[in-house]
């Protein structure tokens, strides 16, 4: 993270925040067209189901990075992973994700148990899905032990402070820039206090969740 009002090479806007990224291999399914139909984006506007799906689950299967990418996606409720965002490598044959600005905006933990719950009340996973939802689990696991919610928050106050963020976040879009110096974008964002609700919540139904994934895996697995 690069602070407002801090020179580098290469920053466009010399009084507003910047991030450095490292090289993400490969290009974006939009952009290619491979893996047509895949898509683990846990939520958005006018889809009638929210959450993990039985379609996300078995998109999960095609590689373990996708399954840790979703992981991610629910710990912190992040709901921009798209195709644009998901990007496929050939040499090493894998998958990877950019772009967490939607963070805290939902609780996809709680979406992620209830729809799990359903799903196994009318049918046991198969033995593929069960093996996807282990590397699912398991990554939840160490995402909530390595991030409590008060370090998360402390980190949030860290940005704001940082980068002069005032009273209103916003994830939509380049204009989350305008948000800095008091100049705020007519678009509809999660206020710092919110965000924080949202980590709390998001934390708690993880820890929800991992316990109905550890109970569904040992009986399928007895």
């Amino acid at each position: 993270m690069i602070p407002a009002e801090t020179p580098f090479p290469g920053k466009c806007y010399k009084k507003r925040m910047a991030t450095l990224h490292t090289f993400t291999p490969g290009k974006s399914l939009r952009s290619t067209g491979n893996y047509p139909g895949v898509d683990i984006k846990q939520f958005s506007q006018g889809r009638e189901l929210f959450g993990i799906t039985i379609g996300i689950i078995d998109h999960m299967s095609l590689s373990p990075n996708l399954a840790k990418i979703v992981a991610l996606d629910t710990f912190t409720g992040s709901t921009n992973h798209s195709r644009g965002n998901i990007f496929f490598d050939k040499e090493s044959n894998d998958f990877y994700g950019i772009d967490l600005k939607r963070a805290f905006l939902k609780n996809l933990s709680y979406l992620a148990h209830e729809n799990i719950k359903k799903m196994y009340a009318s049918k046991p996973f198969t033995s593929r899905r069960i093996d996807v939802l282990k590397i699912y689990c398991d990554t939840l696991k160490k995402l909530i032990t390595k991030n409590p919610p008060g370090d998360i928050c402390r980190n949030l106050d860290a940005l704001v402070k940082t980068t002069k963020l005032k009273k209103k976040i916003c994830f939509f879009g380049d204009e989350y820039l305008y948000l800095l110096n008091n100049k705020f974008a007519p678009l509809t964002g999660n206020s710092v206090k919110e965000c924080k609700v949202m980590i709390f919540q998001n934390y708690n139904s993880a820890k929800m969740l991992v316990m109905l994934l550890d109970e569904i895996i040992k009986k399928q697995t007895e």
